[in-house]
């Protein structure tokens, strides 16, 4: 098991089977690489390297473009499919320890079939902006779920991942524990 200290004694846990890359961060956010919340990560965790992992930002080049022009200058991004992450995420080529990774998803269940293919244990993920959308319901004032958000988030919670609700950033005072929240969602 290794262990990665991060930002004001808050610690990232991951348990890695056959993974070589260095993931400081995970979040799950709609919005992808944005503004404050994007820039401020970047900074307090020190990355350099980004991936964004969606089928629909990878399938739609304007979407991608947008996401490598909107990101901090000397942050490498990339571009999944979540197929292809999860390839990468085993590659022999990702050994380098200076490298650190902020893995954004749109969905949880993106998430957990990156968690399925890969092998690996995730202990905690930010959730930062899912957007309403038809058929959605309010979960925060930036998260709206759907059924299948909903039965992927406590799949994923079975599995031990603990969800964070942060809106803003790195700011610790507005963070919000999301399980019990979600597990009790729709009741």
């Amino acid at each position: 098991m290794l262990q990665y200290k991060i930002y004001i004694c808050f610690l990232f846990k991951a348990i890695r089977k056959r993974m070589t890359i260095n993931v400081v961060l995970i979040r799950i956010d709609d919005r992808y690489i944005h503004g404050q919340v994007t820039y401020s990560c970047v900074k307090a965790y020190n990355i350099n390297e980004i991936w964004v992992i969606s089928d629909k930002v990878f399938n739609n080049p304007i979407l991608k473009q947008i996401q490598i022009t909107t990101a901090p200058v000397g942050v490498k991004v990339q571009i999944f499919s979540v197929e292809e992450a999860c390839k990468r995420a085993l590659g022999e080529h990702n050994d380098d320890p200076s490298r650190r990774i902020f893995l954004i998803f749109d969905s949880p269940k993106d998430l957990e079939e990156f968690m399925t293919r890969t092998g690996i244990q995730i202990d905690t993920v930010f959730v930062g902006s899912m957007a309403y959308k038809d058929g959605k319901k309010k979960l925060t004032n930036t998260v709206y779920v759907s059924e299948e958000d909903i039965r992927y988030f406590k799949l994923l919670i079975s599995k031990n991942v603990k969800f964070v609700y942060q809106q803003y950033g790195v700011a610790v005072a507005a963070q919000e524990n999301l399980n019990n929240k979600l597990l009790s969602f729709g009741r």
